[in-house]
């Protein structure tokens, strides 16, 4: 996954009025400012009524390039990987 096909997932989040924050390794390079390694996904956080608002409005740009699971623990965590 490159920095641009995150800022397109960003975008698209944004554009659908869908709060979202970086998690995971992306999260980190986000606060140093560069990439530092190659990443194969993106972690994020949405609020939880906004993960319905993703799966069933199947935002088209993310879910035609990325596969969108949910991760079960306490509530769902979408994680993005091609």
């Amino acid at each position: 996954m490159t920095g641009n096909d995150v800022l397109e997932i960003l975008n698209v989040l944004n554009a659908a009025n869908i709060p979202v924050w970086i998690d995971g390794g992306w999260g980190i390079d986000a606060l140093i400012g560069k990439q530092t390694r190659e990443h194969e996904d993106l972690d994020f956080v949405v609020e939880l009524e906004k993960v319905k608002d993703i799966i069933m409005k199947r935002i088209n740009t993310i879910s035609n390039c990325y596969r969108l699971t949910s991760v079960l623990n306490q509530r769902d965590n979408p994680v993005l990987s091609r």
